[in-house]
Formats: structure tokens, sequence, C-alpha cells
């Protein structure tokens, strides 16, 4: 966990029950779960540093919908559905600069425990919430969601999640941050976001660009005679897809939204490339 200029900052994502100290390279999966569906499939994964090595901790994702209607999804034997999908897309780097994700990830933390809890009033009594995570669930999550909760211990990588759960004209990405710094008073908003956020059929505007789109733009960016080297998709999207337990929705287009930097502290919504609210158009 080098530190960095922006290191002061705190990196955004999901909610925890108490303080943690960074978490870094988050990323989701967004999709409909499959064509006429109206559940919407949601992966996640991140890297995270306790304030205290060896800490319990939980991280609680807020799902819309009723909690009869969400399920959690089993990846033990996807453990780098990310992996393949960044390679679905190209990217870029310095020659002696070379690395590969897999070689930034140090440390698996042991997920202890995982729920889903059907209302606020439930997760208070099921999770020792921080002052900070209730103020923060109350005024955003009190009516109209449920819980996913996941115990872990120790710092480092994330494995990554899934859950399955109702969908309503837009998908739905939970990337509101509460509970990022051991530091008391920290400012709320001084966040700085390092999200890759794939999706399925969504609108450019909100999704982001294609693989043929960004390599396009890296060979315009990086053109012959600079030192960075451009590696071009080595994945198929659709084969990376299948690999997901329960996904059976057409593909018609992956994109890719990466952001990087100072971001408002919201969760985001992205809308499907179709007029239809509950099924994506061939």
């Amino acid at each position: 966990w080098p530190h960095s200029p922006h290191h002061h900052r705190r990196r955004a994502m999901p909610i925890f029950n108490t303080r943690v100290e960074e978490v870094k390279n988050t990323r989701f999966l967004i999709a409909l779960e499959g064509e006429k569906s109206r559940r919407q499939l949601t992966l996640f994964q991140t890297e995270v540093r306790l304030c205290t090595p060896d800490e319990e901790c939980t991280l609680i994702l807020p799902i819309p919908g009723p909690a009869s209607e969400v399920t959690l999804i089993q990846l033990t034997h996807q453990p780098d559905i990310f992996v393949d999908l960044g390679k679905v897309f190209p990217s870029t780097h310095k020659p002696h600069l070379k690395h590969t994700e897999k070689d930034q990830l140090f440390f698996v933390v042991s997920l202890r425990h995982s729920s889903v809890i059907a209302s606020l009033d439930e997760l208070r009594g099921a999770v020792s919430l921080s002052k900070e995570a209730q103020r923060d669930l109350e005024a955003r999550y009190h009516h109209g969601f449920a819980f996913a909760a996941f115990s872990f211990h120790g710092s480092g990588l994330f494995p990554p999640i899934g859950v399955l759960h109702p969908f309503s004209r837009s998908l739905y990405v939970p990337t509101f941050l509460s509970g990022v710094s051991c530091r008391e008073g920290d400012d709320p908003t001084d966040i700085r976001w390092d999200h890759r956020i794939y999706s399925v059929n969504t609108h450019r505007e909100d999704g982001g660009k294609d693989p043929v789109e960004l390599l396009d733009n890296m060979k315009r960016r990086h053109a012959s005679g600079t030192f960075t080297v451009i590696e071009e998709p080595s994945v198929d999207a659709a084969a990376a897809l299948m690999r997901i337990p329960d996904y059976t929705a057409h593909l018609d287009i992956i994109r890719l939204r990466t952001i990087v930097g100072p971001h408002p502290n919201e969760d985001l919504t992205l809308r499907l490339a179709c007029a239809s609210v509950w099924y994506v158009c061939r």
C-alpha cells in the first residue's frame, strides 16, 4: 500500500460498519440477469486496509428492493472474474514499469459470513455499527432497501461477491462512501474514487466506452514514438460473462467507465441502451 500524493484522500466504496484506513481498486460489473429479466446482477471486488490489523469488519451493500427478492451468488470458482473482464478491454503500460493486475494483489481477506438483511432495524441488531455508519444508513437507506452484509477478517483483496436483486428503470451501483478514514472529523466529501465499472448493454453516456472505441482512443493518444505500450483485448466478453452463475443475458455491448480522482459522494445509476425498462433490445 504505497503512499502517494493522494493518500490523504479517502477512497470511495460501499459502507463499512466501522472505520477502515483505505480502499482501492474497486471494481463492479453491472447488468441485467437475463433477457426480459426484472433482476439486476451486481458483482463487486475491492482492496481494503483496516485501521487495526487482524480486525473483524463488515462490508455492507445497500440493495434496492425487498430481501425476499435478493440472492447472493457464490463466486468461489470464479476468483479471477475481474482479471478476465480487464482483459476484455485494452490497457497501456510503460515497458520499464510493466506489471499485471495480479501482481498488485498481496493477500485475500477471509470472508467469515454473508447474509441478506431485510431492513435497517434488523441490520442494527445483527451488526455493530459505528455512529457514522448509522447516520449515513439512516439518512439514505431507511426505506426501500435490503442489505447484503459480508463479515471479514484482515486487510487485503476482497474476493469477488455477487448479488441478484430487483431492477427498476435504471441499473443501480452502490458507490456511496461511509467509514473510510481512521481519523475522526474527516470531511465526508473529501474522497478520491478509484473505480472500474463494467456494464452490459448500457447507455454510452453512463456506461463509458466499449473495447473497440477505447482501443481506438488509445492508439490516437499514444502515437508512434511514445514510450507507452498498448495491450489489445485478449479475452472475449461473452466468454468471460458465461462463467458467471445465473447470468443468461444477451450481450449486445460491454462498456467500461473508469473514475479516478475526486467525485461526488453518491450512488450511481446507469441507463440501459434500450427504450424498454424491462428487457434489453437486440
